[in-house]
């Protein structure tokens, strides 16, 4: 079944298709560049609630409004790590207060699905919620459950998103155990590819997206297929890649959007893939921009549909436009992904 994008907010280190500001890179750690949240939510509101549900606000509401939807039929979101910030406050205040008197409210803001909950609670939706976790397939989990209610109910306009924070406590943590890299770089952020190193930067971010079963006015591309490919080879996931291709009576797609991030063995994986899909059109990279986290793949799918849109001004596509992305993603684990869209 296939999903219509009708509307995309993000709040990540870059745009979809704009370079890496300055402000957002920290050495090997990229910072969401975040918005006035004033925007999106009271001040009383602004302060109860943590940074990452903030970020979930902020990026619904861009997409709820380039969509032109008051209120949607659905939220469905994608996280690895969930409320990070709350989830280190509970334990830190479970510390000190040796166990003893503990305040709940940490503990429920530092769920999951806090979220979700908390957009579909600001927009009044008592529609489907669900939340899914499942490390760096948290995305296209949520991806794959608006797919089937798509199927069921074609009409209904459903918020789907990927969501993750990056604190410093959770920074020193994932440093320590070598997952970002230990050097400063200070070239060009293209530069994360040519280390050939261990490691590689630390990210974070919020895009959700306004999708349906059906066309809209605010159509910007179609998702045709997502598949995860879990504790299976590259050369695996190649051969699924083919399939999708085959499906959708395509040769190729124009553009290849990979997940390398710079880390030697995640990087030469990938390269298996691509030995073995034998791709020949472009290959695009995208963790340069936004860094690794476990739902980065939902940056990747703004800035996949960023290349299928339309301009801005209404007008007849370029004759060079590409009008198919197939995106592959991994991050060391044995779970890898697949998305698939065409331009409408």
């Amino acid at each position: 079944m296939a999903l219509f994008i009708n509307g995309i907010g993000s709040v990540s280190p870059a745009s979809a298709l704009g370079p890496l500001p300055d402000e957002a890179r920290a050495g090997s750690r990229l910072h969401a560049i975040e918005p006035d949240y004033a925007l999106f939510l009271d001040v009383r509101a602004s302060r109860r609630l943590s940074r990452i549900v903030k970020m979930g606000i902020a990026a619904a509401g861009l997409a709820l409004r380039e969509a032109g939807v008051a209120q949607p039929d659905g939220v469905i979101a994608g996280t690895g790590w969930g409320c990070l910030e709350d989830t280190v406050t509970f334990l830190q205040k479970l510390v000190v207060n040796d166990e003893d008197l503990l305040s709940p409210t940490a503990f429920i803001y530092s769920t999951h699905n806090t979220i979700a909950a908390q957009i579909a609670y600001l927009l009044k939706c008592r529609g489907y919620n669900n939340t899914y976790s499942h490390r760096n397939i948290s995305f296209e989990s949520a991806l794959l459950d608006a797919q089937l209610l798509a199927a069921e109910q074609p009409a209904l306009k459903l918020l789907v998103g990927g969501i993750d924070e990056l604190t410093d406590t959770s920074f020193a943590v994932l440093s320590r155990l070598k997952t970002f890299k230990s050097q400063q770089p200070d070239g060009p952020p293209d530069e994360l590819y040519d280390t050939d190193t261990p490691g590689t930067w630390a990210g974070e971010g919020a895009t959700f997206f306004v999708v349906s079963g059906e066309a809209g006015p605010t159509t910007q591309a179609q998702l045709l297929a997502v598949r995860t490919v879990s504790f299976g080879t590259p050369e695996q996931a190649a051969a699924i890649a083919r399939q999708l291709l085959a499906a959708h009576d395509l040769p190729q797609a124009d553009v290849l959007l990979t997940g390398e991030n710079g880390d030697t063995e995640n990087d030469h994986a990938i390269q298996r893939f691509l030995a073995e899909f034998g791709h020949a059109g472009l290959v695009h990279k995208f963790k340069h921009l936004c860094g690794e986290y476990p739902t980065a793949s939902a940056f990747a799918l703004s800035r996949a549909t960023a290349l299928l849109a339309a301009p801005a001004d209404g007008g007849p596509r370029p004759a060079h436009a590409p009008t198919t992305v197939l995106i592959y993603n991994r991050f060391q684990q044995q779970h890898q992904s697949l998305m698939l869209l065409a331009a409408c």
